[in-house]
């Protein structure tokens, strides 16, 4: 089974996922499993934390000894959402230490906390993410998928040193 028939999936949505299951048997996994799959704590992403673990994970298969590594920030809209799973508020501007991004950071069960962050925090308006693919080698007829080693809110307020130290 394809473990990443979830870029079936978010593209196409359950209509076309379910087509293509039904007419290539075992080619994929049923939406029940793809749904348990992407919900997982594994596969999940938390704001800020580098997935280092699950990208040595998802290289194994590839045998590369070389990867393409990218940083890209976009425009987003500000907007703030609560994460269940990690407990913390998603949509500020994450905090750097030593350029890199605190995960979890705006995680309380504080009220006064949360009325803080809302009054005096400012709301991420650009996305960073951090993209992982492996470099095919010569004779290989298989181009490698890219894998999301990172997202985070930002607000573009980092100085040189912050980027030379991530």
């Amino acid at each position: 089974q394809n473990p990443n028939g979830d870029t079936l999936l978010k593209p196409g949505g359950k209509p076309a996922y379910e087509f293509v299951r039904q007419n290539l048997p075992s080619a994929i996994p049923t939406l029940t499993t793809m749904q348990t799959m992407i919900t997982s704590n594994e596969n999940s992403i938390v704001e800020g934390k580098f997935r280092f673990q699950q990208l040595q994970k998802f290289l194994q298969p590839y045998h590369q000894k070389f990867v393409f590594a990218a940083e890209d920030c976009t425009g987003v809209v500000r907007k703030l959402n609560y994460c269940a799973k990690t407990n913390s508020f998603i949509g500020f501007a994450s905090p750097l230490l030593n350029g890199t991004p605190i995960p979890s950071y705006f995680q309380t069960d504080d009220f006064d906390q949360l009325q803080t962050w809302f009054t005096l925090t400012e709301n991420a308006n650009l996305l960073n993410i951090h993209m992982v693919q492996p470099v095919p080698s010569a004779n290989s007829h298989h181009t490698p998928g890219t894998f999301l080693l990172s997202a985070y809110g930002v607000n573009n307020k980092y100085n040189s040193l912050d980027i030379i130290r991530r």
